[in-house]
């Protein structure tokens, strides 16, 4: 159950504040301390500080009640059960709380400069919100920090700094530049005047009128789609990025998420598309998150492996965002192929190997949802792909999505010839089609009446690290397929052996282009007539050794 605590200290308890500073934090009692110390010496005194906790545990209420003694301001703890990262719930928990007309917002990793809170003020103008930034330091300098750098302010000269190990930056004039440069700098920065949750502050009425922050989105750009609705609503924006002054003390990012990095941008561009003012997920909820949630299709990835320790964690680490489910079947490999996808939470199944394409539809039998992305273990997904497959998830209308292959050759990404746009049809429901074609070239085949689509991105495929393994990989895979080719019927000929490798290396390399990917482009173009020669001359001797042994 979700809760919220309210602590108060006795001071100000009249609605008399010019502003209300809300700070997000999170079980960081060593940063929150500081920032604490940085709101003690404002030269602006009438304000309270809204501590939007997202779960901490009792070393920050320890915290909290220690300094409630010690600072001269109003500390309100506003504090709810961890339920992972829900910084835009709390944050509309303490907007409600809050008691001025005007709101600050920060972060408890962000230590004020003395003029902070004067600086949001002398700007605050109806009909805009304030943007401001932050000075990062490393975080070496971060931890030398201590009360007294904080008192004297030291923490904010540039000289101090320097002597501490700061190097040199033109992000220097943030703390240096005064008067008619801090003016300029303002309205010349290319940075856009976006609501930083870290450095921001509007009127709260303009806030609540678009319903605060979506409390769909978690870690990654929440704060600015607040100031695009906000935007949307006819509310400008100003920079005072080198007006107002905080420094950003350093730490890991351990809540830091890509599956919710693409759930946010994909609400951010709906909200841009669609010049949304409003949000249905904010301080007033108007529909219901996990109905939206149910509605998304589950994904379960399914790879096929064996002796693919080289690149199975690059594969594993593209799907854990996008998949609901990882399937891993193994054809009983004999390096580190099992140990490391035990690192991941993935279903590993071991089974000797029946051939590519029966391999590939014994691992679809495994997946638990109806959703498939099918991948080979030295396959991954890039970043425009897996946007695509996250966005895909809320809108699956297709029984299939094509997606195209890019292939690395001995370390070369190549463009074109045979091997790129490799399309290849990877996500499907099930039951849908199946996995068909001569070994080892097989590909999934939707049923008839089947409808397909297209998605943006590339499916990365590390297919060769040198020329040494591609040509023993093309003596094999040549061997298989005269194989098939025999089961299946299909003749050589004298004429197929000497047309079929010709016309391959032609088509390759002149009509698509292969020549433009330089001496590898040459050298694929002919590997790929050399492999035509061996599957035709192959399937040959083949034929001739059947028709004996018929006699």
């Amino acid at each position: 159950m979700l809760q919220t605590f309210f602590r108060i200290n006795n001071t100000f308890l009249e609605n008399a504040y010019k502003i209300s500073v809300i700070i997000s934090t999170y079980n960081s009692e060593e940063w929150l301390e500081k920032v604490l110390w940085g709101y003690e010496m404002q030269t602006e005194k009438n304000f309270e500080l809204i501590l939007a906790d997202d779960g901490s545990k009792q070393p920050t209420f320890d915290l909290i009640k220690k300094m409630q003694e010690e600072v001269s301001y109003p500390i309100v703890h506003v504090w709810q059960e961890d339920d992972g990262f829900q910084k835009s719930r709390i944050l509309n928990k303490s907007l409600v709380v809050a008691k001025s007309d005007y709101i600050l917002m920060s972060d408890g990793d962000c230590i004020p400069r003395a003029d902070f809170i004067e600086v949001h003020l002398k700007h605050q103008q109806k009909g805009y919100f304030l943007s401001g930034g932050y000075f990062m330091l490393p975080i070496d300098i971060s931890k030398a920090i201590t009360k007294e750098d904080i008192v004297s302010q030291n923490c904010f000269n540039i000289g101090w700094l320097k002597e501490k190990g700061l190097k040199a930056s033109f992000k220097n004039q943030k703390l240096t530049s005064k008067g008619l440069l801090q003016d300029l700098l303002n309205k010349t920065t290319p940075t856009n005047a976006s609501w930083n949750g870290h450095n921001a502050s509007g009127w709260k009425a303009d806030i609540l009128n678009v319903n605060g922050f979506d409390e769909r989105m978690q870690y990654g750009g929440q704060d600015r789609e607040l100031g695009e609705r906000l935007m949307n609503s006819g509310i400008k924006s100003k920079q005072i990025r080198y007006s107002a002054i905080c420094i950003h003390l350093d730490h890991p990012r351990g809540y830091k998420n890509e599956a919710s990095i693409l759930k946010n941008k994909s609400i951010r561009e709906e909200t841009r598309r669609l010049k949304k003012t409003r949000t249905d997920f904010g301080v007033i909820k108007t529909s219901s998150e996990s109905s939206e949630t149910e509605s998304m299709v589950k994904i379960s990835a399914v790879i096929i492996t064996f002796n693919e320790e080289e690149h199975i964690e690059k594969c594993l680490k593209s799907l854990v965002d996008v998949a609901d489910e990882i399937v891993v079947v193994d054809s009983l490999s004999t390096d580190r192929t099992k140990t490391i996808c035990e690192k991941y939470n993935v279903k590993f199944v071991e089974q000797a190997f029946l051939g590519y394409k029966e391999q590939k539809n014994f691992a679809i039998d495994q997946a638990a949802h109806n959703h498939i992305l099918s991948l080979d273990g030295d396959e991954a997904l890039s970043e425009e792909l897996k946007k695509s497959i996250y966005k895909l998830k809320s809108k699956w209308n297709k029984d299939g999505y094509f997606v195209n292959r890019r292939n690395n050759y001995c370390g070369q990404w190549i463009k074109h010839s045979d091997w790129y746009p490799d399309r290849k049809l990877r996500l499907f429901k099930k039951g849908k089609g199946e996995w068909k074609g001569i070994n080892p070239h097989d590909s999934y085949k939707l049923k008839d009446a089947s409808n397909s689509g297209k998605l943006k991105g590339d499916l990365l495929h590390w297919i060769y690290r040198d020329y040494f393994e591609h040509n023993q990989k093309m003596d094999r895979f040549s061997t298989i397929s005269a194989h098939s080719y025999l089961e299946l019927g299909i003749k050589s000929s004298a004429w197929k052996i000497l047309y079929r490798p010709t016309w391959a290396f032609f088509k390759s390399y002149f009509l698509r282009l292969g020549f433009l990917d330089g001496l590898n482009g040459f050298i694929i173009c002919v590997q790929s007539a050399h492999v035509t020669f061996l599957k035709y001359i192959k399937l040959y001797q083949l034929q001739k050794k059947k028709l004996k042994h018929k006699e």
